[in-house]
């Protein structure tokens, strides 16, 4: 990956409102899931509430 992505992830996680978390490259779906479509998605950022919000 380049130096912007990554840059901006920091910025981002960095920059989260209380109660939220960011994570980097996170798989969108089960392992199962993505087996049966033949696809496995990602976020490059995924902001997560500690109320489980995405």
């Amino acid at each position: 990956m380049g130096t912007l992505p990554t840059y901006l992830q920091h910025a981002f996680a960095a920059a989260c409102p209380p109660g939220w978390t960011a994570s980097a490259e996170v798989a969108l779906l089960t392992a199962e899931l993505a087996d049966l479509l033949g696809y496995r998605p990602q976020a490059d950022l995924l902001l997560t509430h500690t109320d489980g919000r995405r």
